[in-house]
């Protein structure tokens, strides 16, 4: 008997006991929260969560990856292809020039509209700056490739900010021939295959985007850019402020267009050129400068930078 008077009013004992409950009790309420926030919370935001947080990459089916931006910004690419390999430096993470001088003229509250959107490096970085402020136009024509684009709009919690259109761009609607980008392989000595082409939707920006006043117009799709200018008279005559960032390839577009010109029209209605290589750095260029240099990036503006 007094051993088990002993036992029970062992104030040791009572206190493991005491704090034995306090850890189950700690742990059930933990476990109940933690059911709450699964059932309460979006798939996607779960992994917008818990994919930046991955450093290096998750390797996916078809040479895809999931990599980031800035270590921040959950992105799915394809390694092999071109505009990653060759545009983004990719090297187990992902940059742009072409997307840092865009985010250098980007304003919170702008619209802004991308040709050749890609796989979304672009949209993602800028769509987080504009998030609850401006909009993006996306635009895609590769059907594959603008299904892994929505996807990185999906991931990364930006639907009512990016608006995705799955066509090509010029200065006529039917349809129009690519490449395909996803059939793409990089050869050992670095090159690339012969891709397959394949036929698109084509159509005008002027007719995709007929009630916006733009603020920055993106294109990066070299050997048709002044043909995509061409049929977006309508924007860049109401948008008065509008900013063009152009990834030109003068010698490429001259079997499209006349670029001498289309720069000269452009020149006509107010525009000026500014040659750039590095966010806020601008410096103005003249037609024949431009005619001779071929290849550059180019700010077309109504102001000055």
């Amino acid at each position: 008997m007094s051993d088990e008077i002993f036992t029970s009013n062992n104030p040791l004992k009572n206190t493991s006991i005491l704090k034995n409950n306090k850890l189950i009790s700690f742990c059930v309420l933990f476990s109940c929260l933690l059911f709450l926030a699964i059932i309460f919370t979006e798939k996607t935001k779960i992994l917008l969560n818990l994919v930046p947080t991955i450093r290096g990459e998750v390797t996916l089916s078809d040479g895809f990856v999931i990599t980031s931006i800035k270590g921040q910004y959950p992105l799915i690419i394809k390694k092999d292809d071109p505009f990653v390999g060759d545009q983004l430096r990719y090297t187990g993470g992902v940059k742009s020039v072409f997307s840092e001088i865009a985010m250098s003229l980007c304003k919170k509250k702008d619209i802004v509209a991308e040709i050749g959107s890609h796989f979304g490096y672009n949209v993602i970085n800028l769509g987080n700056y504009l998030k609850g402020n401006g909009e993006y136009y996306a635009l895609e024509p590769n059907t594959k490739v603008f299904s892994c684009l929505n996807k990185n709009i999906v991931i990364n919690d930006l639907d009512s900010t990016v608006h995705a259109i799955n066509k090509a761009i010029s200065d006529h609607c039917g349809t129009c021939v690519i490449d395909d980008v996803l059939s793409y392989q990089r050869m050992e000595d670095s090159t690339y295959n012969t891709p397959n082409t394949i036929a698109v939707e084509c159509s005008t920006l002027d007719r995709e985007i007929t009630d916006k006043n733009l603020s920055l117009l993106l294109i990066d799709v070299p050997g048709v850019e002044f043909s995509i200018i061409r049929g977006a008279q309508n924007i860049l005559e109401r948008s008065k402020k509008i900013i063009l960032l152009v990834n030109v390839d003068c010698e490429a577009s001259s079997k499209k267009a006349d670029v001498l010109s289309e720069l000269t029209n452009l020149e006509k209605n107010g525009f000026k050129f500014f040659k750039t290589e590095a966010p806020n750095n601008f410096e103005e260029i003249q037609i024949n400068e431009i005619l001779e240099k071929k290849k550059l990036l180019l700010v077309i503006t109504r102001d000055k930078i």
